[in-house]
């Protein structure tokens, strides 16, 4: 039986889903935290079921692997952006460039082990970066509304 959240994410990338007003042919969707084991699982997954443009964003820190996603990257099904979400002025380009109808942000910090050792890190990047990425995303909704 899958999860609420799996149903979710089905429901989201499943191959007969129109967004409302919007010409799926040409839908963008933002990824964080692509290259690591659920960001990766949900790329193949939407990748499968999607034609979506596919924009991956990751830092690659110890949890994120490109392998994982090369041969996504070889083919050209996805485009990969190393970067920071705590980067204000990255994420507001990426948002301008793409014009995401979706975002789906898996980018975070998670091992307990870690969290212990350095919550500064986990501070930034869960909460502080995760700020950055609300405040992206509301920009560019209301640059698409004022317009």
């Amino acid at each position: 039986m899958a999860s609420m959240a799996q149903e979710v994410l089905l429901q989201m990338v499943r191959s007969d889903y129109t967004a409302p007003a919007c010409n799926r042919a040409q839908e963008s969707w933002l990824i964080t935290g692509g290259a690591g084991f659920i960001g990766t699982n949900f790329i193949y997954m939407a990748a499968e079921r999607s034609s979506a443009k596919l924009v991956v964003l990751d830092k690659l820190t110890y949890a994120g692997n490109l392998v994982n996603l090369q041969p996504l990257l070889d083919s050209g099904r996805i485009e990969f952006v190393r970067g920071d979400i705590c980067d204000q002025a990255l994420l507001d380009r990426q948002f301008g460039t793409h014009g995401f109808q979706r975002v789906f942000h898996f980018a975070a910090e998670s091992h307990v082990d870690r969290s212990i050792l350095g919550p500064d890190e986990f501070v930034k990047t869960n909460v502080n970066g995760t700020c950055c990425l609300l405040q992206a995303t509301r920009q560019a909704w209301e640059d698409k509304t004022d317009g």
